[in-house]
């Protein structure tokens, strides 16, 4: 009979008590709950809890309550993180099924599914890297996929180099300004551009620290 009623619920309605329940304190009793009911079914017949499913549901956690500690005025979507955790057991087609099964906006609908595989990619490349190669590795991605990234790692490498990303290097920005750069004689055009994204690799390697290293690194590598 539970089965049954939860299987007439509307898509909309589906997507807004999984919400609730990703929001709650223990989101992983209530999943797996739901999973010992068969009630997953109802959204997905292929939706099972397994270990491997419960440990990336408590890793999802551990990485939300670190991102929370650093007091950041940013506000990932949590529900939106263990729902991503869900789906990544189906084939990427599948995902896309039950994620219009639940009725979810179309925007986060394309987030979720690109972060997924966009984690898996990131992943792969995450060890024996520079500061600069983790920079730009993650700085295209959502906060989302990068928050998914941290709790799907299985090395410590990989999650310390996020870490590193989200504390550090993300915050990372050349002091010079197109102002300095007309000042030091530079005419405006593509070329501020080649010259700001240099600069703020010499910051990302360590070269230089301050505005005047910024100056003498520029004249030494661009000709006016």
């Amino acid at each position: 009979m539970r089965i049954n009623l939860f299987a007439k619920l509307s898509g909309t309605r589906l997507y807004d008590e999984l919400n609730l329940l990703f929001l709650e304190t223990e989101p992983l009793r209530s999943i797996q709950r739901m999973g010992e009911l068969d009630l997953l079914k109802c959204i997905h017949p292929g939706l099972v809890i397994t270990k491997t499913l419960m440990e990336t549901f408590e890793s999802i956690q551990e990485t939300f309550s670190w991102f929370k500690l650093l007091y950041i005025d940013e506000e990932p979507n949590k529900p939106h993180l263990f729902l991503m955790a869900l789906i990544e057991t189906l084939a990427p087609d599948e995902r896309t099924v039950t994620l219009q099964r639940l009725a979810v906006p179309p925007k986060a609908q394309r987030e979720m599914l690109k972060g997924i595989e966009k984690a898996k990619i990131v992943l792969s490349k995450l060890t024996k890297v520079s500061h600069r190669k983790i920079y730009h590795l993650l700085f295209p991605l959502e906060l989302q996929t990068v928050l998914f990234a941290m709790a799907k790692a299985e090395k410590e490498e990989q999650k310390k180099n996020i870490s590193l990303y989200l504390t550090k290097l993300r915050h990372i920005r050349p002091s010079l300004t197109g102002k300095d750069l007309k000042a030091m004689g530079y005419a405006p055009g593509p070329l501020y551009k080649k010259i700001m994204h240099a600069v703020l690799d010499g910051r990302l390697d360590g070269k230089v620290q301050s505005h005047e290293e910024e100056v003498d690194f520029v004249r030494n590598l661009f000709s006016v």
